[in-house]
């Protein structure tokens, strides 16, 4: 029900870069998580502060610095609805 979408540069723990057909799904204060395709490497849950151009810059550090390898979950809705969780 909620997308993933692939990040196509990191530029350092706070900020990353997404396909320009990709950057409308994302707005100011949505939740977001950034993961691996095994999930050897997860953020913790961050708050979208910015977009700048396809560029998009969190509140706290994910702790690492994605790369092209790196996929983006928990994007909400464009009515900047929260997104569906599975428990």
């Amino acid at each position: 029900a909620n997308p993933t979408v692939a990040i196509t540069a990191g530029v350092d723990d706070f900020t990353f870069t997404v396909d320009a057909g990709d950057i409308s799904k994302f707005f100011v204060g949505c939740t977001v998580l950034v993961r691996t395709a095994t999930w050897t490497e997860y953020s913790p849950e961050v708050k979208v502060t910015q977009i700048i151009g396809n560029n998009l810059i969190t509140n706290i550090s994910l702790g690492f610095t994605p790369t092209a390898s790196h996929f983006i979950d928990l994007i909400g809705f464009i009515d900047e609805g929260q997104p569906y969780r599975y428990y």
